[in-house]
């Protein structure tokens, strides 16, 4: 499998637990030292990996409230053993853009840092 297809594999994963709220599925998307930060509703935000998976555990998710995402994989830049991913999606009455930056450890392409921010 090329690298290419590996990372939108993960991209995947990460759309499919988000929708299902899936939390252990998330962890095999993301770093163990990742951070999420940016700004939601013109406020920042800032959350080690845990801090945020605790907030998926505890929401509802769409699949539970029967609702729609929205997702879309619109950029992926692979150079050697880093990559760049940008994300639209659309959930829970929210707009974001996400942008993954990842690495491959171990043969195994992970999320170190998911930037966001929503637009209306």
């Amino acid at each position: 499998m090329t690298d290419s297809n590996e990372i939108v594999e993960l991209v995947h994963r990460y759309f499919d637990a988000t929708w299902r709220g899936d939390v252990e599925q998330l962890r095999t998307v993301f770093d163990a030292r990742a951070i999420v930060a940016g700004e939601v509703n013109g406020e920042p935000y800032y959350k080690t990996i845990e801090e945020y998976l605790a907030g998926v555990a505890i929401r509802k998710s769409p699949a539970e409230l029967g609702e729609p995402v929205d997702t879309e994989l619109l950029m992926l830049d692979v150079q050697e053993n880093i990559a760049t991913v940008k994300l639209g999606v659309r959930m829970l009455g929210f707009n974001y853009y996400n942008y993954f930056s990842m690495v491959r450890q171990c043969d195994t392409w992970l999320v170190i840092t998911k930037t966001l921010t929503n637009v209306p």
